[in-house]
């Protein structure tokens, strides 16, 4: 009988803590890598282009933009050493459109996303040149050309060019 007792005893405690709920704990360290978010934007396109195969064109659309810190494991910036090294993520999302083309046709697309890695001397201002695809159309390619400050992006120039074709012998 006495180890029936104790048995019960036993069987007690273990359902008591067994059924409690465990309390929910947040982490203590995020381990986000949108914390290192310096500043973003969106540069809004709505500018004529001359396609060269159909005549003019327009690009529609955005560009977006975000600009991180360096990693934390990476050597910050001092006083004597005014080098700063920054992570540039530029996305496209637009759509070229006949001007002249009255009647309907597929949509030109242009998409893309690109990840730079940038370091700065001082004030500098990248030049960055990007060729984006554009669904829809295989024989042309959109070029645009971005100045990258420090904190931000601007666009300095967009055209479209043929693409190349190489033969093959």
């Amino acid at each position: 009988m006495k180890q029936l007792v104790v048995l019960l005893s036993i069987f007690t405690v273990i359902f008591f803590f067994g059924c409690q709920e465990n309390q929910i704990t947040e982490p203590i360290n995020s381990l986000d890598k949108t914390s290192g978010l310096i500043n973003g934007g969106v540069i809004n396109l709505d500018s004529p282009v001359f396609d060269p195969l159909s005549g003019k064109c327009a690009v529609s659309g955005v560009v977006k933009y975000k600009i991180y810190r360096p990693l934390a494991n990476e050597e910050p910036m001092t006083a004597s050493k005014k080098v700063e090294r920054v992570k540039l993520i530029i996305a496209m999302d637009a759509v070229l459109v006949d001007l002249l083309n009255t009647q309907p046709h597929e949509r030109w697309l242009i998409k893309g996303t690109t990840e730079h890695q940038v370091v700065f001397f001082q004030d500098d201002i990248k030049p960055i040149q990007l060729k984006y695809e554009i669904t829809g159309r295989d024989d042309i390619i959109l070029i645009v050309k971005y100045n990258f400050e420090r904190y931000s992006l601007s666009l300095q120039q967009m055209y479209l060019v043929r693409k190349r074709v190489v033969a093959l012998s």
